[in-house]
């Protein structure tokens, strides 16, 4: 937002002014434990998400297998 402020003070413009981007904004898609991780994430994916947050840190292979079953999914390129 504060980035946002700037943008407006250096064009003499309030916020308001510069109109819509987006309608939503879809920020992050929570997918759940193996073995269903490959299904929430092909669900998330439909929704419309390319953003996955996986809860890792306590078994290092789970962890792995977690993230590999996504990846499968989703791939492994940003947007």
């Amino acid at each position: 937002m504060a980035l946002w402020d700037i943008v407006g003070q250096a064009c003499k413009q309030p916020l308001y002014k510069g109109g819509e981007y987006r309608d939503e904004v879809k920020f992050w898609g929570w997918v759940t434990k193996l073995p269903g991780i490959a299904a929430a994430a092909k669900f998330r994916v439909r929704q419309g998400y390319d953003t996955f947050y996986e809860k890792v840190g306590i078994d290092p292979a789970h962890n792995i297998a977690c993230v590999k079953a996504i990846r499968e999914v989703v791939g492994t390129t940003s947007h």
